[in-house]
Order: structure tokens, then sequence, then C-alpha cells
């Protein structure tokens, strides 16, 4: 089971009763988070990162739980919701020693997931386990382009070949929201991103309900077939069918797994 402490949400030090630092702009104003109305906290701070690293101490040492997942990953993420007022490579740097710290404070065997959404994190390979790649179709245009696609393929197989063992990669595709989930549009997508996990990792998927259901999901009977296990090593991960760019399979114990992006049935 994984547990989410996000900075952002951080509000107070419980242990000096004290407002936690936020985020602030040029101007010295604090910087509001538009989708829940709260500020953002400045994990920057040395005192938000001590924190951070209590609280994941107090995960790893209760017993419950085998690991944490920290969201907002990536720098990109956070600078595309708050602009220039962020310094990327402080970003990355302030993640970095947090990451850092966490890992030597738990040890080897907790799990620690970070959300990188579609790009890769190389410098934080070598402290985590795994990514959910929470991905979104181009708004410009309501659907996934072929060019997204490739790079959500190479960032998971990236992810396979470089996170630490034991290794736990998520791979997520977002609906059309304004269709019923069962619609025949979600259909499609479901099984893409299904097929892409499964010829491109060992990993999860997952298939959501839109962007503004998010965390909404159905479950699909086309994920009740029994796949088994597959069929030799990651050397059959992401291999061309016959050398055709975009057809995948793989092998499977009790079948095969075909994943479809070349534009022929």
């Amino acid at each position: 089971m994984l547990t989410k402490p996000i900075p952002h949400k951080l509000v107070r030090n419980v242990a000096t009763g004290k407002n936690l630092p936020r985020l602030r702009d040029a101007s010295g104003n604090r910087i509001e988070n538009q989708e829940s109305g709260t500020f953002f906290i400045d994990f920057t701070h040395p005192e938000v990162q001590d924190l951070t690293v209590q609280r994941a101490i107090a995960v790893a040492e209760c017993g419950l739980y085998d690991g944490i997942f920290l969201d907002l990953w990536h720098p990109r993420i956070l600078v595309d919701r708050v602009g220039k007022d962020i310094d990327p490579n402080v970003e990355v740097e302030a993640k970095l020693l947090l990451l850092k710290r966490i890992r030597e404070a738990v040890g080897d065997e907790f799990l620690i997931l970070i959300n990188t959404v579609r790009w890769k994190a190389p410098r934080s390979a070598p402290y985590v386990n795994g990514s959910f790649i929470e991905t979104e179709w181009d708004p410009k245009i309501g659907f996934y382009t072929r060019e997204r696609l490739i790079q959500i393929e190479d960032t998971l197989l990236w992810s396979e070949e470089n996170y630490r063992e034991p290794q736990i990669n998520c791979l997520g595709g977002m609906g059309i929201g304004t269709e019923h989930p069962d619609s025949a549009t979600n259909r499609h997508w479901m099984r893409v991103f299904t097929t892409m996990s499964l010829t491109h990792s060992d990993g999860y998927v997952l298939y959501n309900s839109g962007p503004d259901m998010s965390h909404e999901h159905y479950w699909y009977d086309f994920w009740n077939a029994d796949l088994g296990r597959p069929v030799g090593g990651d050397e059959t991960k992401a291999q061309f069918y016959e050398g055709i760019d975009g057809l995948f399979i793989r092998e499977y114990t009790n079948g095969w797994a075909v994943y479809n992006r070349s534009g022929t049935a």
C-alpha cells in the first residue's frame, strides 16, 4: 500500500504551531494553486524539507505501508502551473535533496514512487522504484497524437530500464470525459494504454474518466482476460512485429498482447 504526502498540502508544523513557508512570486505574494484554492508550500525551505522527511520516516516505521508516492515531481509540472516565478533549476535541486534525504532515512527496502507525467527523471532514478506516468491528451485537439504516444512509450520503456528494484511503473491514460466511460472511443483508448503497458513494461495500467474526473475509474471486461506471464525477459519489451513501425506484439503464457499505432489494421 502507498501513501501520498504532498508538500503543497502540508499547512502547519504541529511541533511549532506555525504555518509552513509558502512559495512567493517576485513581488512577495503567496502563489495560489488555482486547482485547489490553497497556496503552494515552499518545499525548498529547510523547515518543509525536514518535516517531509520526518513524515516519510513515520510512514516507513509504522509498519502499515510499503512506501510513499511523491506527486508533482517533474520540474515542468510546477513550472507549468506557477510560471516564471519558479526557477526550474532551484526546484530540481530541492527535490533531489529531499529525495536523497528520504532514501537515506528509510533504507533500501522502502518503496518510493514519483509522478513524472510523461517525462523522464534521470537524476531521481537512483533513489526511486518507479513512476506514475500520468498522461493526458493534447488539449488543443482533444486526443492523443502519434507523437505524444511515442513519447509516452519511450518514457515507459526508459522507466523499466532505469529505476531501481523492486520496481513499480504505472501507466495512466486520460479518458474522454464528455462520453460514457464505456463508449466506443473510451474503450479504444483504454485498449491503447492497456496494450502499451503490456508490450512495453511489466507494470500497471489505469484509465480514468477524463480531465474533470481524473480519479474516477471504470472496470472494463477487457481487463478480465488472463494472459498469464510474459514469455522471455526484458528483451521482449517494445519489439516491432516483423519490423513494422508502430506494431508491437509480446507473447504471454496464455496469449499475446498486441499494441498497434502503425495506422493500419
